[in-house]
């Protein structure tokens, strides 16, 4: 009966041990337990897969060499505790099979097994926690270095705003040494591309202790060597390199050249100056690898935008400073006294190499008004040229006269727009111009006079002795005589009106002028040769209303000259039997008087030049009757005098048409 009875206990037993063998298994806790000395009586499932070993092999283990032998001893001491009370947590570092150490948190609990006292160790692993705690504290870290670098480089950002060109250099030294500093590089630097981006044409550089500069070894090298590197940079694109062994082939080149410089790590950012890539900010690591945040390169991206601002103001400044200094030199050598005056006349600001001729004391000159030298009509000239300039952004010259120190001198004055309610006025001293040209004046006027009387009685001379006394053969060579002193005659007078033009001591009175009988004058002085070659001289008029005779204000004299010239040149170019057609017409307050010929006409090319001072045009040479390039000069001037314009137009071998304007009043001056 006792043996029935114990047969039962044990098979009792036995079926509990194997249900508590199965729920220990099913735990996803570690599950160790040990006898009194350590001795592993029993592992579940999940602690052979948590320390890789296969079945049956933790048993009989000492479980202090699941710890990694530095702690075993701690372990033993800390179990040892342990088992004093019923129930007690630590953690505690444990050892794979493989060698792997795994962090798990062990809770010991006194209890029996299989009628033993045992102590249970309950190990949870805590890998994944440490991996999430460890990530969380790399971005604590990571937070707080973006937050550090922020705060710097807002500060340095705040002084490289007001920056001077005198201070950029220190300046630039110093943001390099504290970022560079922050960052723990060995090196940091700002490279710039000169204009072709071939080379570096200036370099900001900071290295840490004990590193080598590169400033003359960069200095030395081609940037053309940096085929991948530029194109990269010039693409405005970041080159990170946390290991410089590791460049591709393409970039065999660059890492010849940064092995070189034993660069281990680099990072370099484009900076951009007024939209263009003109260089980069570089950080060298010689001593060892290393990788950038991508939060830490865009914050040195935006930080470049700064840099690039600071440049730019820098080139700006210099340019300024250098124009600055250019026109100041030019200014300088410039010996012209220059005037800055506003609308109203006053004077803004003035700048005299010469300050004996000042008209004012120079501390009064600034904000004086140029009433202060001028007076009457000519101070009135100078304000209607002031307003002028201003309205049309036209230059316009005005020539006057001031006594300086008790002595005369005659300026002229150049005025152009300098903004929109100030000119520039350049006023040069021209009084030994003005002097030199009343000598020469003087001496033309002596010059001619005293030719003209000899020239004229000669003439006169051969008038009276006349044609009837000679043979055919003398009556030519008197007649080429005639002429020659005629021509001489002619020359002399033109002198004398060009002179007189020139040198402003002309100056007609207008009356009122009937138009067509100047011109009818000035045909009946060509009579005797018109009528030699049959040319016919038809006058035609075109007006409209009651006007009957085109007359005009104006002088007399100087039409009559400008008529003579122009028919005399008609008749010179014109072949025999032909016709010179003269049209009067009024035009929007004009009269237009048309003198066409059917001569040679002129070449286009020649047109523009025809009114300038000795020019003859390029067809003159096969005139017998050539000229001296003077008449339509004299006839431009005249034309300017008396407010009135000339025009011409040809075409060559035909015809050529001179057309001359005249302001006009129409019948309000015509006579009775």
């Amino acid at each position: 009966m006792d043996d029935r009875i114990h047969v039962v206990q044990n098979n009792r037993s036995n079926a509990c041990e194997t249900e508590t063998k199965q729920l220990i298994d099913s735990l996803s806790d570690s599950l160790l337990i040990l006898d009194r000395s350590g001795m592993i009586i029993e592992a579940n499932q999940t602690s052979m897969r948590l320390l890789e070993y296969e079945e049956g092999e933790l048993i009989g283990k000492s479980v202090f060499l699941l710890y990694p032998e530095e702690f075993r001893t701690g372990a033993k001491r800390v179990i040892e505790q342990m088992t004093k009370q019923h129930e007690s947590t630590c953690v505690l570092d444990m050892l794979t099979k493989t060698g792997k150490v795994i962090p798990v948190e062990t809770k010991m609990i006194i209890s029996s097994w299989k009628q033993k006292e045992v102590l249970i160790a309950i190990n949870k692993d805590l890998s994944e926690l440490r991996e999430k705690e460890l990530l969380l504290h790399v971005q604590h870290q990571e937070l707080k270095h973006h937050y550090d670098l922020e705060k710097i480089l807002l500060r340095l950002s705040s002084d490289l705003i007001n920056v001077n060109s005198d201070q950029l250099e220190e300046k630039m030294n110093f943001v390099l040494q504290m970022i560079g500093g922050f960052e723990k590089v060995d090196r940091s630097s700002i490279l710039l591309f000169n204009s072709a981006r071939n080379e570096i044409k200036r370099i900001f550089e900071w290295c840490a202790p004990g590193v080598e500069s590169q400033k003359e070894l960069i200095r030395q090298e081609s940037f053309l060597d940096y085929e991948w590197w530029l194109h990269k940079i010039c693409k405005n694109e970041c080159i990170c390199i946390p290991d410089v062994t590791k460049l591709p082939t393409e970039a065999a080149n660059e890492k010849r050249i940064l092995e070189k410089q034993s660069i281990q790590s680099i990072l370099a950012i484009p900076v951009l100056v007024d939209n263009r890539v003109s260089g980069f900010l570089k950080f060298d690591s010689v001593t060892d690898t290393r990788e950038w945040l991508e939060s830490t390169i865009r914050l040195f991206q935006g930080f470049c935008h700064m840099i690039s601002n600071a440049l730019l103001r820098n080139e700006q400044d210099q340019l300024i400073v250098s124009n600055y200094k250019r026109y100041q030199n030019l200014l300088n050598a410039v010996p012209d006294l220059l005037f800055i005056i506003d609308n109203h006349g006053y004077i803004q600001d003035f700048k005299a190499t010469q300050e004996d001729l000042l008209f004012l004391k120079e501390e009064e000159i600034i904000g004086s008004h140029i009433c202060a030298c001028f007076q009457g009509e000519k101070l009135h000239q100078l304000q209607e040229k002031i307003i002028q300039t201003l309205q049309t952004n036209k230059s316009n010259t005005i020539e006057y006269e001031l006594m300086i120190n008790n002595q005369k001198h005659y300026f002229e004055a150049r005025l152009s727009r300098y903004s929109e309610t100030e000119v520039i006025a350049i006023a040069s001293d021209i009084s030994e111009r003005k002097n030199f040209e009343q000598q020469k004046s003087d001496f033309i006027d002596h010059i001619a006079h005293e030719l003209r009387t000899p020239i004229a009685t000669t003439l006169l001379m051969t008038e009276l002795i006349g044609d009837d006394i000679f043979d055919k053969t003398t009556i030519e060579y008197w007649q080429f005589l005639k002429n020659e002193i005629q021509k001489q005659r002619l020359l002399i007078d033109e002198f004398l009106q060009i002179n007189r033009i020139e040198s402003e001591n002309i100056e007609y009175k207008t009356n009122p002028v009937d138009l067509l009988s100047i011109i009818q004058h000035a045909l009946s002085n060509f009579q005797p040769y018109l009528k030699k070659n049959s040319i016919r001289t038809p006058i035609h008029t075109r007006f409209t209303g009651k006007t009957k005779k085109p007359i005009l204000l104006s002088n007399e004299e100087a039409l009559l000259h400008i008529f003579n010239n122009l028919i005399s040149n008609a008749i010179k170019f014109s072949p025999d039997n032909s016709s010179i057609t003269i049209t009067i017409q009024e035009a929007d307050g004009f009269l237009l008087v048309s003198i066409e010929d059917e001569g040679v006409g002129i070449k286009k090319e020649d047109i523009p030049y025809l009114f300038q001072r000795f020019y003859r045009g390029s067809n003159n040479n096969n005139i017998k009757h050539a000229g001296t390039g003077l008449g339509l000069y004299i006839v431009k001037s005249l034309l300017n005098l008396i407010k009135g314009d000339i025009s011409v137009s040809s075409e060559l071998g035909k015809s050529s048409v001179f057309t001359v304007l005249l302001p006009w009043e129409g019948n309000e001056n015509e006579k009775d």
